[in-house]
C-alpha cells in the first residue's frame, strides 16, 4: 500500500475513479498492535507518501469524499485501487496532526529510523 508497483498504479487510477472509499487505519486488523510497525513504514516512504498527498489534493473526487468524512489530505497514508473504478485512501486517525502532517516523524512510542 506504501510504495512499490502496485502504489503507483494506484495512484495513476485517481484521475479515472469513479468512487473513493475512507479506511481509517484505526479501523484495520491489528492497527493498535502495529503503531510501531506503522510508524516505520511510513517514516520509510515519507516521499511516496507526500507524492501521494499532492496528487490526492488534485482530485475533486478524493478530496471532497476527504471532507465529507472529516478527514484532510495530510491524513493520507496510503492508497488502493480496483479493477472497477473505485480506490480506497487510508488515512491516519489514530495520532496527533503532527505526525498525520510528517510521515516521517515517528508516532508516540515507536522507535526513529
Amino acid at each position: 500500500m506504501i510504495g512499490g508497483a502496485d502504489f503507483t498504479t494506484a495512484i495513476s487510477t485517481l484521475d479515472a475513479a469513479t468512487s473513493v472509499n475512507i479506511l481509517p487505519i484505526s479501523g484495520l486488523d491489528g492497527a493498535g498492535e502495529n503503531q510501531t510497525a506503522l510508524s516505520e513504514a511510513m517514516a520509510s516512504k515519507a516521499q511516496d507518501i507526500e507524492s501521494l498527498r499532492a496528487r490526492v489534493m488534485q482530485s475533486k473526487i478524493a478530496t471532497d469524499a476527504l471532507t465529507a468524512q472529516g478527514y484532510t489530505v495530510e491524513q493520507v497514508v496510503a492508497i488502493s485501487a480496483s479493477g472497477d473504478g473505485a480506490i480506497s485512501l487510508y488515512v491516519i486517525d489514530m495520532m496527533d496532526g503532527a505526525m498525520a502532517a510528517d510521515p516521517a516523524t515517528p508516532m508516540p512510542g515507536a522507535k526513529a529510523p
